[in-house]
């Protein structure tokens, strides 16, 4: 079972069925689409699809899905999520994050907070030794944050991800543990 985060200001949460709908808020613009990989949804009925795709992989041991939510008040703000590597992968210690947070709340430092938080709990207690992300290169908020957070880049990757009929090129970024402060 995944293992709910609590920051100074957030609580990170397994991401439940019924987390489509602040989903398919978060993920209607371009920009969120493009984080994610996904093409947005159409419908609150495709993002709770999808939500619940997300809960059904958080039991199998091999991907965290989180919602970030507020302490104060418990909104809903956004999403960090760590994919595993195929089990017979997990000797290697790499695995990849994602994120994402509500364009109301930008700016606020909720998305560094829990990265940070995500990034200890992968390193300290799981003993991952190496984090991959993947950014467009039009992301400039995205970059800044990784890089802050110590995160390399290693380099552009030509048409990595297909999101609707297009292909986006993405900067591939990676952290080692023995990096992470």
């Amino acid at each position: 079972m995944i293992k709910n985060i609590k920051t100074e200001r957030l609580n990170l949460r397994g991401i439940l069925p019924a987390d489509g709908i602040h989903l398919f808020k978060m993920l209607k613009e371009q920009d969120a689409s493009i984080i994610t990989g996904t093409t947005g949804f159409k419908n609150p009925n495709e993002a709770n699809q999808y939500s619940a795709g997300l809960s059904g992989m958080n039991k199998t041991g091999f991907a965290y899905h989180w919602i970030i939510a507020t302490l104060s008040d418990n909104t809903p703000v956004g999403f960090c999520n760590i994919y595993l590597p195929a089990p017979h992968l997990l000797h290697l210690k790499n695995c990849e994050v994602s994120f994402g947070l509500s364009p109301a709340v930008r700016g606020n430092g909720y998305m560094k907070e829990s990265l940070e938080a995500c990034l200890a709990f992968i390193f300290q207690n799981e003993g991952f030794e190496r984090v991959e992300a993947y950014v467009s290169p039009t992301n400039l908020a995205s970059m800044s944050l990784l890089e802050g957070l110590g995160f390399n880049q290693e380099g552009l990757q030509h048409q990595k991800w297909r999101i609707g009929n297009e292909r986006h090129d993405m900067f591939m970024y990676a952290l080692l543990a023995k990096a992470f402060v």
